[in-house]
């Protein structure tokens, strides 16, 4: 690496330790020709993904994090293609920070020895902080990959000093999973905080801060980046005293304590088989009111506003054996979602999973901060449409997004012709639905599900035919739907898990299916679920596996988890809508023995979903 690289700064000697940024030359040609890719400035390669992204004035939204326009390219870049080496020095710190000075102490403490003020030829003269800026010698990698310098990265010796403002969440992957990279997060007392207030146009006034406060803060920072050269813990943070970082409440330090709490509930239930309990007796339950989330529960499903007299199936709760079930309330729900967005994808049964999140989340009150913005992702009624293809809700509170897109199948849907009078359309059976491949980069969490669409009825209706390697599967062993829907299963599974590779922030899950309950007939025949004692079947599930095997065996394998609600929502026939209808409404006959009453079971659904997440 470093014969296609050389210093030219003044006064270098032979020991160990960093040298400055702006030193490094590379050839085109020489790095080419060592394995060492030239880049060219990152803004085109960025480009559409940025325009996807939710935007203010200057700044995009990535990854639950505002970013200015001029840093985001390059941080995007800084995040998929770094590669840490043993013995790096990563600075973050927040903006407006004392970030240009500590860079300072931190580089003229690691290169010490390679830049010896005794030695002869003009000893500190020649330093290169006499020459240079602190961010010449210590970069910003936003900035390094902005400006498609990247091989000068490659090429610089080690150890490497870097720097940057991203929070830890956003920091690359071969840092945070090393054990020989080192992070320290810096912040110079308060006075950071109350000059990045001044530079955004507040009005604190800055306070007098001691020479001694400065002076410690110095001595600290040499002595953290000494010990992170040597034997120093992966993750350092130095700061101020434990009252002054409350002031950094938006900052890092939160951010990283945050996601340590979260790392460590998930890891004391990440044994948990949430789909084995019991149902118990909860008069807590429910978390809302039928009759008051109104502005985002369908009529269809509020089953308080129909001709329904009992509803003692609300009143219960899923316990998982061996297992500490978190809180499960609105403002805990906005409080994990913070700065991020969940998005069901799937059929009228993830609709209402959707529409139960949206009420748990508001406490079923009228809300009228929450923010539609379905144009966002496309999801706008179209000319002669009943509806759009889903909704999307911001919380500005938390800056959460909680979305769902319809989806019967998960597969991707192509038009065959214009011309006939009947449209057709080709199933992709191996191909995601196009929903996901534009917007999955913007989840956090994910939450998929087909099932019920899988028959010829419906098949037949929509004018959908399977198609598999593009081409018609024709008289196969895919004509048959359940061998075609299976392949679906592994197909989403398979092309969610690729992707977590580029999109490591996502959680993924795949549902399994809800269970139907008709008796003496289906629903076109008579069949019935009129039964309205609950548990009457039981209230336990003692199984190790699901009862959805195709749902399981899809996600084998995969980080795509499975979220089990079948065998539990099995027990649960009393919460169907059944044949309730509206008051002042005859009966039409028919019963529906698939969908829920809300609130009712898919409430469970999200409190087993919020434990995972």
């Amino acid at each position: 690496m470093l014969p296609m690289s050389s210093t030219t700064g003044a006064g270098q000697s032979a020991g160990p330790g960093p040298v400055p940024f702006k030193d490094i030359v590379v050839d085109d040609d020489a790095a080419a020709g060592g394995g060492v890719q030239v880049q060219q400035p990152v803004a085109e390669e960025y480009h559409d993904i940025i325009a996807t992204l939710p935007c203010r004035p200057s700044m995009h939204e990535y990854q639950g994090t505002w970013i200015l326009d001029d840093w985001l390219p390059g941080r995007m870049a800084f995040r998929r293609r770094f590669e840490a080496r043993a013995g790096d020095v990563v600075l973050a710190s927040l903006p407006k920070c004392g970030t240009t000075w500590l860079k300072a102490l931190a580089f003229a403490t690691a290169a010490r020895d390679r830049y010896d003020p005794s030695s002869s030829g003009g000893g500190d003269r020649q330093h290169p902080l006499r020459r240079l800026n602190p961010h010449e010698c210590v970069p910003f990698v936003e900035v390094v990959y902005n400006a498609g310098e990247e091989a000068k990265l490659d090429a610089a010796p080690s150890p490497r000093i870097i720097s940057t403002h991203a929070p830890y969440s956003l920091l690359p992957a071969s840092i945070t999973q090393s054990s020989t990279c080192k992070i320290i997060y810096i912040s110079r007392c308060d006075v950071g905080a109350i000059d990045l207030e001044r530079m955004k146009g507040g009005c604190l006034q800055r306070p007098l801060v001691s020479k001694l406060c400065l002076g410690f803060a110095a001595l600290l920072t040499a002595l953290i980046v000494i010990m992170s050269l040597e034997e120093a813990p992966v993750l350092t943070i130095f700061s101020s005293t434990p009252e002054k970082l409350k002031v950094l409440s938006q900052g890092f330090l939160q951010q990283q304590e945050q996601e340590h709490l979260e790392d460590s509930t998930a890891r004391q239930n990440e044994n948990c088989n949430y789909a084995k309990g019991k149902w118990v007796a909860d008069k807590k339950r429910p978390l809302y009111s039928g009759n008051e989330c109104k502005q985002w529960l369908s009529k269809m499903w509020a089953c308080r506003m129909m001709q329904r007299a009992d509803f003692s199936y609300e009143n219960f709760r899923w316990q998982p054996h061996g297992c500490q079930m978190p809180e499960f309330t609105g403002p805990n729900i906005l409080k994990r979602l913070r700065h991020k967005t969940l998005a069901f994808v799937g059929d009228s049964l993830g609709r209402q999973q959707f529409q139960s999140m949206m009420c748990i989340a508001t406490g079923g009150k009228y809300s009228p901060e929450v923010e539609d913005v379905g144009w966002k992702y496309g999801l706008v009624k179209a000319p002669g449409a009943l509806r759009p293809d889903g909704w999307a809700y911001w919380f500005p509170g938390t800056n959460s997004t909680i979305l769902f897109y319809w989806s019967a199948s998960l597969s991707e849907l192509e038009l065959l012709n214009t011309t006939d009078s009947v449209t057709s359309y080709a199933l992709h059976l191996d191909r995601p639905v196009t929903f996901l491949k534009k917007y999955l980069h913007s989840f956090d969490v994910l939450v998929l599900n087909t099932g019920h669409h899988w028959n010829r009825g419906k098949f037949n209706g929509n004018h959908w035919e399977l198609y598999a390697d593009g081409k018609p599967v024709g008289k196969g062993r895919l004509a048959d739907l359940n061998r075609a829907k299976n392949l679906t299963l592994y197909s989403i599974a398979r092309w969610v898990d690729s992707e977590l590779v580029r999109y490591p922030q996502v959680k993924a899950f795949l549902r399994t299916i809800s269970p139907r309950h008709f008796v003496n007939g289906d629903w076109n025949t008579g069949g019935s679920c009129g039964n309205t004692v609950p548990l009457s079947n039981g209230s336990e599930v003692l199984q190790d596996h699901s009862s959805d095997l195709p749902v399981e065996s899809a996600v084998n394998g995969t980080r795509v988890k499975i979220l089990d609600i079948t065998a539990v929502s099995q027990l649960r026939d009393e919460g169907h809508i059944s044949n309730s209808t509206f008051k002042g409404r005859a009966s039409t006959g028919i019963n529906d023995c698939l969908h829920w009453c809300l609130p009712g079971i898919p409430d469970m659904w999200n409190e087993l979903l919020f434990a995972q997440i």
